[in-house]
C-alpha cells in the first residue's frame, strides 16, 4: 500500500463528526504518526476525501475546520472488537490523565464508538459489563483533585511528548505573586495522589525538582529541545528523593513487631522478596525485611500507630518514637 493511500486512511481516522479539525491540527498529528508531509498536501487530500466519505468544512471562520457530514455513516471504518472497545473504555477509565492531551483527543472518537459497541452490539456479552466490575480503591484518604489549567496541561503534554522546553507562570505555595521560569526542561509527569506533578530541571542547574501542575498559571512550549541531566532515571528518581518523600533512599534491615493480629496481612503482602516471620505463641508477629529508608516508609510506619513496634534500626525506632510522642503531646 502506497504512502499516500496510508496517509489518506489516518486523516479519515482523526475525523469524527462532532469537533472539526484544522488542515494545521491533521498536519501536527500525522507527523506525530510518522508522516512526513505537508499543510498543502493535507489540504488537498481532504478536498479530495471530501468527494467520496462525505466531509464537510466549517469556513464560518477562520482557519477552516474539517468534519464528517452529520448524515454520514462511518460503515467504511473497521469496527471495535469487544476487547479492543473494553480495552479504550478501561484506558479511559483508569489512565486518561496521564494520556498526553493531543493523543487523548484523538482518541475521544474511539471512546466514544468503545461505548457504543458495548452497549448496543454486545448487548448479552459479559464483556459489556466488566467495566462496571471493576474499580482501583485507594489504600489512602481519597483527597479532591484540584484544577489544573488545561491549557497549561496541554502545553505540558506537547512539551514532554516533543521533546521541547518550556516557560512557565509558577505560584509557589503560600505565595500572593506568580514567578516566570524560562528554559525548564521537562522530564516526565508522575500522578501522586490527587495531585499531578511535573518532573523538571531548571536551565543552568543540575538538580531534579517536582512541580505540581494546578500551580502552574501559564505555560509555553519552546523551540529549544529538552537537555537530559546525564544518568537521569524517572523510576531512580521516585525512589530515592523524588516526590517530596524525602529519606536518603539507601536500604535498610527492618525489623518489626505486630500486635494484636495486626502483622498477618503482610504475611501475604510482603514487605520484601527477603521477608522473614517469626510467629509468637501469643499472637505476636516479628517481621525483618529489607527495605528502602525514605519518608514514605516512616508515613507509613506512623501510621500504623500503636499496633506496631520498629525493632531495629534503632535510629529509625527513635524518630517514630519522638514524632508519636509529639503526636500524644498535642492531644493533652
Amino acid at each position: 500500500m502506497s504512502e499516500t493511500i496510508l496517509r489518506q486512511i489516518e486523516c479519515l481516522k482523526l475525523l469524527s463528526k462532532d469537533r472539526p479539525r484544522t488542515a494545521s491540527e491533521i498536519h501536527k498529528a500525522l507527523e506525530v504518526r510518522g508522516f512526513s508531509t505537508t499543510k498543502r498536501t493535507v489540504e488537498r487530500d481532504l478536498q479530495m476525501l471530501s468527494s467520496v466519505f462525505g466531509i464537510t468544512v466549517e469556513d464560518s471562520q477562520k482557519p477552516f475546520g474539517w468534519r464528517f457530514g452529520d448524515d454520514v455513516a462511518l460503515s467504511f471504518m473497521p469496527g471495535l472488537s469487544e476487547t479492543e472497545a473494553l480495552s479504550f473504555l478501561l484506558l479511559k477509565q483508569f489512565a486518561r490523565r496521564l494520556l498526553p492531551m493531543n493523543i487523548e483527543d484523538d482518541l475521544e472518537f474511539y471512546f466514544k464508538n468503545a461505548e457504543k459497541a458495548l452497549s448496543e452490539n454486545v448487548s448479552k456479552s459479559a464483556v459489556r459489563a466488566w467495566p462496571n466490575k471493576v474499580r482501583i480503591v485507594e489504600t489512602n484518604l481519597v483527597l479532591q483533585r484540584p484544577t489544573i489549567n488545561p491549557k497549561v496541561q496541554k502545553e505540558l503534554h506537547n512539551a514532554l511528548f516533543r521533546g521541547q522546553q518550556v516557560e512557565i507562570a509558577y505560584l509557589p505555595p503560600g505565595k500572593a505573586e506568580t514567578r516566570t521560569y524560562t528554559s525548564i526542561n521537562v522530564l516526565g509527569l508522575v500522578e501522586h495522589g490527587a495531585v499531578i506533578y511535573a518532573v523538571v530541571n531548571f536551565q543552568n542547574y543540575k538538580d531534579v525538582r517536582i512541580i505540581a501542575l494546578h500551580r502552574i498559571r501559564a505555560a509555553k512550549m519552546l523551540d529549544t529541545r529538552t537537555v537530559i541531566p546525564v544518568g537521569f532515571n524517572l523510576d531512580t528518581f521516585i525512589e530515592s528523593e523524588g516526590m517530596g518523600l524525602g529519606g536518603d533512599g539507601r536500604e535498610i534491615q527492618l525489623m518489626l513487631r505486630f500486635y494484636d493480629g495486626s502483622g498477618y496481612p503482610f504475611l501475604e503482602t510482603k514487605l520484601s522478596a527477603d521477608q522473614a516471620v517469626l510467629k509468637n505463641s501469643d499472637g505476636i508477629i516479628e517481621i525483618s525485611a529489607t527495605v528502602k529508608n525514605t519518608m514514605r516508609l516512616k508515613r507509613w510506619l506512623l501510621g500504623l500507630g500503636a499496633s506496631v513496634e520498629i525493632l531495629a534500626p534503632i535510629d529509625l525506632r527513635k524518630q517514630i518514637k519522638i514524632s508519636l510522642a509529639d503526636a500524644a503531646s498535642r492531644y493533652k
